[in-house]
């Protein structure tokens, strides 16, 4: 229950909103000035109490009473804080901000590092007719391994450059490989901890010879080469620098004939530049030639189109996800970048429940990237934007008001518990984010530079 200033509940009402306190109201003279019942819309109601002399009044915050805005989007109130929270509170919000900024300063070297990298590689393609330094891009896979191993948490900043859809080929292979890369980690130590339960299961239980036997499918699919796996998901696209480029950067939809030859720069054009610079692993093959293939019986719109989703290895199924959420949460020359959130949402409602060996991996890209991505930014059911400080609860620091204009002073981080059914306090996964460029003009300074 907090008290909320007439003032303040007046202009609400006169908006269009509306209150239900969920209290009775009394003057001093014990006369009923409000039931607690009444979903207050007339602001003559709230005046009358003022002229009694009140000038605030106590309002339950619930599932039936509370304060709506004009689209009947409930508001929250919060107590003011004291002097000693709001200095801890500030002191601890500049701390972590500054951690941000930092992680994503050292990830952004790291990144720039080898997009350097694989530009000379497809650069190099083009003029030598499909040769490159193998050995740079090993070494350069070799120290984005060593980073992802130091900085597990450090992932969502290295996806950058939201902005510009120029360098896009070059981003995404980047981005691929170090999103792909920390989701299979998470896919071995996962299955590290299942496997003692899956082995011991009764073996009358589980038929050793099914393809759907959890335990066939884990000890069959073990990856511990995470080297030349990574090889695979830092070149998966290197197809494309030899499609017709009108076709890899038009801006409508492809013909069926460009997009046939679009096709084969998996399975057809890749493995034909892997084989001439005699890259002959079959973890970088199998990542090069399927990573558009079925992750279950029947998915459209897949090639090579044979139902070959069985075979695929998780490293392959893995690379598709990344590939996936690259691509829709990155600005194209056809298109604006979606909301990370609602992408991560598609993503797990197409995917979940379709195939049980599909499942783990499922899970572990979602722990990986979380359903709110670390520095990504929200949209709340209030109309307020929220930048994402932690993908776990989510944390979120909202920024701007429910009409999207920017707060005139930052805001505590606020817990976001989309797991109770009764908080109203959720996101809103229905309607995208604005275009980025004025996403970043609304932020304050302080979550500007965390971004930058």
């Amino acid at each position: 229950m907090e008290k909320i200033k007439l003032d303040t509940l007046i202009k609400i009402v006169a908006d269009g909103g509306s209150v239900k306190t969920g209290i009775d109201v009394f003057n001093r003279n014990d006369v009923l000035l409000l039931d607690k019942n009444v979903r207050v819309k007339d602001i003559r109601i709230l005046e009358n109490i003022k002229k009694n002399g009140i000038s605030e009044i106590p309002v339950k915050q619930g599932k039936d009473n509370g304060t709506w805005d004009r689209n009947g989007n409930l508001i929250v109130f919060r107590p003011p804080a004291t002097a000693l929270e709001k200095k801890t509170s500030d002191f601890e919000l500049a701390a972590k901000l500054n951690q941000i900024q930092a992680e994503r300063q050292e990830a952004v070297r790291h990144y720039h590092k080898a997009q350097t990298v694989i530009r000379k590689v497809f650069s190099d393609i083009v003029k030598t007719n499909g040769l490159f330094d193998t050995s740079l891009v090993s070494s350069t896979v070799k120290d984005l391994l060593h980073y992802a191993e130091k900085n597990w948490n450090s992932v969502a900043y290295l996806i950058s450059e939201i902005l510009s859809y120029d360098k896009y080929l070059y981003n995404h292979s980047v981005n691929v490989c170090i999103l792909a890369t920390a989701v299979l980690k998470k896919f071995n130590h996962q299955f590290e901890e299942i496997k003692f339960d899956l082995l011991s299961h009764d073996p009358e239980e589980i038929s050793p010879g099914s393809r759907d036997n959890p335990v066939s499918f884990v000890c069959n699919n073990t990856c511990q080469n995470d080297h030349e796996i990574a090889m695979g998901f830092f070149l998966h696209d290197v197809g494309k620098v030899l499609i017709d480029e009108a076709i890899v950067h038009k801006k409508g939809p492809l013909t069926p004939e460009e997009f046939s030859q679009m096709k084969t720069h998996s399975y057809e054009k890749g493995l034909e530049i892997l084989h001439k610079n005699n890259i002959y692993n079959i973890f970088a093959q199998d990542i090069v030639a399927f990573h558009h293939g079925p992750l279950y019986p029947g998915e459209k719109d897949c090639y090579p189109d044979h139902n070959i989703c069985r075979e695929l290895p998780p490293y392959v199924k893995i690379c598709k996800l990344a590939d996936i959420y690259d691509a829709r949460t990155s600005k194209r020359c056809y298109k604006e970048a979606q909301n990370p959130a609602k992408v991560m949402t598609d993503i797990f409602n197409c995917y979940v429940d379709k195939d049980r060996s599909l499942q783990l991996i499922l899970h572990s890209f979602v722990n990986v990237v979380g359903l709110c991505p670390p520095g990504s930014i929200v949209l709340l059911n209030n109309g307020q934007m929220a930048y994402v400080l932690n993908s776990s609860g989510p944390l979120v620091i909202p920024f701007t008001d429910s009409k999207g204009e920017t707060l005139s002073r930052g805001m505590a981080p606020v817990a976001i518990d989309e797991g109770n059914p009764s908080s109203e306090l959720k996101i809103n996964r229905q309607i995208p984010i604005t275009f980025p460029v004025e996403v970043y003009n609304k932020l304050p300074p302080d979550l500007r530079a965390a971004v930058q």
